[in-house]
């Protein structure tokens, strides 16, 4: 059988491992979906540029998250930030969140820290 085809099927290429018990797919497995998932998303990019992301499946890994998800408006959206000074409303694919960096570690969560 072709190996690239062995490599689609059995992403991981080697005997089962038990998976870690915070996450209920195997850590190869998961690295392997990544990697396709973002190898399709630029192909289809290159293909038809400025695509994507559709509003309620956005990938919050795209590096062009800006970009795909905002547009132009982005900018603009930005400047509205100001009325909200202390940065209540943040998330981790939100307008405005470059200001913040949320220290992960070994934890699923963490504390979010100021960049400047």
């Amino acid at each position: 059988m072709n190996q690239e085809i062995m490599d689609y099927l059995l992403p991981w290429n080697g005997p089962y491992y038990p998976v870690s018990s915070k996450c209920s797919t195997h850590p190869s497995w998961a690295a392997w979906y990544a990697s396709t998932h973002h190898t399709s998303t630029g192909a289809m990019k290159n293909l038809a540029p400025g695509t994507g992301t559709y509003g309620n499946e956005a990938d919050p890994y795209d590096p062009d998250w800006k970009q795909d998800w905002f547009g132009d408006q982005y900018d603009k959206l930005r400047s509205i930030k100001m009325y909200d000074p202390e940065d209540v409303f943040w998330c981790w694919r939100c307008v405005g969140n470059e200001d913040w960096e949320e220290v992960i570690g070994r934890a699923l969560f963490g504390p979010l820290c100021q960049v400047n």
